[in-house]
C-alpha cells in the first residue's frame, strides 16, 4: 500500500503530505477541478484562436493587442495558442489525479464476501476487482450474460472478473439477483 506522501505525488506540481487521508481526497478533488478547468479553458481558446475569432477571444477577457498577438500565424500561417504537449501534459496530470482518487476511495472500502450455493461473489478492493467464482461451468446463456455485462473470464484464477466501479457493482447486483431467482 502506498504511503500518504506517494499518493500525492502529482506530476508537474505535487500536494503537501497530510496526515489523514481524507485530507489527501479534498486536496486531490480540488487540484483536480482547477485541473479541468484549465484543460477546458485552454481547449476553448485554442479553439478560438485556430478559427480566427477575434470576437470570442475578447469575450474571454483577451485585450485587443494580445488578441492581435494570438491570431498572429507562424511561420508556417498556423495558430494555436496552446501547444499540444502542454495540453497533453495537462491530461496526464488529470488522469493521475483520478487513479489517485480511486486509489483513496479503494481504501476505504472494505472486502465483500458472498457464499452462495452455486457461486462465491467477491470485491476485492486491494485488486479494484469484482469477481464470480461457480462451483460448476455456467451454462452458454450464463456465460453470454456475464459478458454482455463487462465480466471477462480468468482462467487461471477460475473467475469471471471485472473493474470494482460504481458500474460494475450495479452489474454485479443484478447478475446476483437473476442467479437468486434461478437458483429458488
Amino acid at each position: 500500500m502506498r504511503t500518504h506522501f506517494d499518493i500525492l505525488t502529482i506530476p508537474g506540481g505535487g500536494v503537501a503530505k497530510v496526515d489523514a487521508h481524507q485530507d489527501a481526497a479534498d486536496l486531490i478533488a480540488v487540484r483536480l477541478a482547477k485541473l479541468e478547468a484549465v484543460r477546458e479553458r485552454m481547449r476553448k481558446v485554442n479553439t478560438l484562436v485556430r478559427n480566427r475569432n477575434a470576437k470570442g477571444l475578447k469575450r474571454l477577457g483577451y485585450a485587443d493587442s494580445k488578441v492581435a498577438r494570438l491570431l498572429q500565424p507562424d511561420s508556417e500561417n498556423r495558430c494555436a495558442f496552446h501547444t499540444d504537449y502542454k495540453l497533453r501534459t495537462n491530461y496526464q496530470q488529470i488522469v493521475a489525479l483520478r487513479r489517485m482518487a480511486r486509489e483513496l476511495e479503494s481504501m476505504d472500502r472494505i472486502d465483500v464476501s458472498i457464499d452462495q450455493e452455486d457461486y462465491l461473489y467477491r470485491e476485492d478492493a486491494s485488486a479494484q476487482t469484482i469477481s464470480f467464482r461457480f462451483t460448476a461451468k455456467p451454462d452458454k446463456a450464463l456465460r453470454a450474460l456475464l459478458r454482455r455485462a463487462g465480466f471477462i473470464l480468468r482462467p487461471s484464477r477460475n473467475t469471471y472478473e471485472r473493474t470494482l466501479d460504481c458500474t460494475g457493482i450495479a452489474a454485479a447486483s443484478q447478475l446476483r439477483d437473476h442467479l437468486n431467482k434461478r437458483m429458488h
